[in-house]
């Protein structure tokens, strides 16, 4: 049996939602983009060989480091800059949808 899924009869679009449980949602996509790029920026971090001097780095350097990446992923996340909120949010949608949509007879 091959089912198709018409993409039109998905309600809400991305940066528009539909309704409370649209809007609630696109703002899980976007936190798991923010923590994605947060993991991402971590990982990147470790591959730099920083001199960290005489006395190395101190605690509050690693804190304000860490608070400053988390921010710049939110951020990152809020601004849709690598898609991947977007991209989650349109799977889920289709895959929410898929069900309520009639399937092909072969």
């Amino acid at each position: 049996m091959n089912a198709t899924i018409a993409t039109d009869s998905v309600k809400g679009i991305w940066g528009r939602p539909s309704d409370k449980r649209d809007a609630k949602l696109q703002e899980q996509c976007k936190q798991f983009e923010a923590v994605l790029t947060g993991e991402m920026l971590k990982a990147m971090r470790k591959t730099v060989t920083d001199a960290k001097g005489w006395f190395g780095e101190s605690s509050g350097e690693r804190m304000s480091r860490e608070m400053f990446d988390e921010r710049l992923s939110g951020l990152l996340a809020q601004r849709g800059s690598l898609s991947v909120g977007r991209a989650v949010y349109d799977k889920v949608k289709l895959s929410l949808n898929a069900d309520s949509l009639p399937a092909e007879a072969e």
